[in-house]
């Protein structure tokens, strides 16, 4: 099972199952201009530090996740805002190394449920699920559907007592990786059966819900080729299906992030490997993609790509049908420099909005293998006047930051 870290995330730390991340904001209105800025934010761990997703339940109220580096172990990492500065709220961390909170999904102020998986000492990767009741974070008992590599990498919720929760297992018995699915009732996690195309490879990165009957995951699968395609499924209530969807590229692609506003409009994003490895370059030419559904098809959707070797889109949040924000970054030919990188959709066509960088680091970031600057892996807008969006930057001796940048 290969897991793609939101797609500006080292693959090596995680390897088992595909990730990306795809932020998400909302754009502003027609003729207003968004200007986002970086806000101080908290760092635990004195090698990496790394937010993976966020989710506000107003403009002064959200909570962060991801993970931090300390003596020699991954460990949770949370920070919250709730009307003042960023802080880190102490959280569990069950596994021996890697214990990495890949989504979260806040109901109310205090009602959060953050997933992710944790390696065991005997190196078995477990699924991971941390609730907040608006005092401590917990851990719940959560099901693992192989003897190895489970991850839950995306969660949404609609209500205290209603979650859903995506990721991917490997079964030993035929040797691939499936997609998961699991549902929150408020009491207990439960399993809940989720088609996976034929192939060696397939997963589920996020997830968005409207209802209790209305759920769209995202995600992609391996052919036969080990080619990889868009995933989408659907959840009505009673079973869930797989929708077609369209591919952007030639060779690999992957959906990293949905937002949907009703049963008729959602908007995903991805990326695609348009030019192989080798042809361009050592890593060939990478592109991001946006899809939109308008509850019949799913359709791909003009977006600014300028990075001329790399654009990302990691996560997507959507205010209306008009108002989208994605986040992620791009990076340019014969250069090791990572930005940042967000856009916004006005109901007529995506533009790149401008975003901050923090001043990089001069030393190879340590994480991402001899790539310095920074990045946006997930992003959460409450309104076209507030959004806000987490990610990574690199400090002066190489190491990663986390990064929370703001918009209103």
């Amino acid at each position: 099972m290969t897991m793609h870290h939101l797609s500006v995330v080292r693959r090596g730390a995680v390897g088992v199952l595909v990730l990306a991340l795809v932020v998400l904001t909302s754009a502003a209105p027609a003729g207003a201009s968004q200007v986002w800025t970086v806000v101080p934010s908290a760092n635990q761990g004195t090698i990496t530090n790394f937010l993976y997703d966020v989710s506000c339940t107003s403009a002064k109220t959200c909570t962060a996740v991801g993970f931090h580096t300390a003596t020699g172990a991954d460990l949770a990492l949370i920070e919250t805002r709730n009307g003042g500065n960023w802080k880190i709220v102490p959280s569990p961390s069950p596994g021996a190394t890697w214990n990495f909170l890949y989504g979260v999904s806040c109901a109310t102020a205090k009602s959060c449920m953050a997933v992710g998986r944790y390696e065991t000492f005997n190196g078995i990767n477990r699924n991971l699920a941390l609730s907040w009741n608006g005092k401590v974070w917990s851990t719940l008992p959560v099901i693992n559907r192989g003897m190895y590599n489970n991850a839950l990498t995306g969660v949404a919720c609609v209500a205290v007592n209603f979650c859903v929760a995506v990721g991917s297992w490997s079964s030993i018995a035929t040797g691939k990786t499936q997609t998961l699915v699991e549902s929150w009732n408020g009491k207990t996690w439960s399993v809940v059966p989720s088609p996976s195309p034929t192939g060696p490879v397939t997963a589920l990165n996020r997830v968005s819900c409207v209802s209790t009957r209305a759920c769209t995951a995202v995600g992609h699968y391996e052919d036969a080729q080990n080619v990889e395609q868009t995933l989408v499924e659907s959840w009505n209530g009673r079973a869930w299906s797989i929708v077609p969807s369209p591919d952007n590229g030639s060779y690999d692609n992957e959906l990293t992030d949905v937002s949907c506003v009703s049963t008729t409009s959602c908007r995903a994003v991805g990326s695609a490997t348009t030019v192989p490895a080798g042809a361009f370059g050592a890593g060939g030419i990478n592109q991001s993609f946006v899809e939109s559904w308008n509850g019949k098809v799913w359709t791909i959707a003009e977006n600014p790509n300028p990075g001329t070797v790399l654009t990302t889109l990691s996560s997507v949040s959507c205010i209306s049908a008009k108002s989208c924000t994605a986040v992620g970054s791009y990076q340019d030919a014969g250069s090791n420099l990572r930005r940042t990188l967000v856009e916004s959709w006005n109901g007529s066509a995506w533009k790149v909005v401008s975003s901050p960088n923090p001043k990089p680091g001069t030393a190879p970031d340590n994480y991402i293998g001899g790539i310095t600057g920074s990045g946006l892996n997930g992003v959460s807008c409450v309104s076209v006047t507030s959004c806000h969006a987490v990610g990574f930057h690199d400090n002066a001796s190489g190491h990663d930051e986390s990064l929370i940048v703001r918009f209103g």
